[in-house]
């Protein structure tokens, strides 16, 4: 699905918080993965990105409970 702008949507994301109480953004991608937004908590230059983005595949996602411990930091 696009825009009128042609954009293409891929998905709408939800701000989470883990059980250690970092927050981050979670949600469904319309090929059935995940993707994670955690903020970038090593930035030490402006050349670094403030947000770092990750996709777990959905059959990895399946194999997976969503806890502390598949969270990538």
């Amino acid at each position: 699905m696009s825009d009128n702008n042609g954009m293409i949507y891929l998905g709408g994301l939800w701000l989470s918080e883990s059980k250690s109480g970092k927050k981050y953004f979670s949600g469904k991608l319309g090929l059935g993965g995940r993707i994670l937004i955690f903020k970038n908590e090593n930035r030490t230059a402006d050349n670094q990105p403030e947000y770092n983005m990750y996709i777990v595949p959905a059959e990895q996602r399946d194999a997976q409970q969503d806890d502390d411990e598949n969270i990538p930091f």
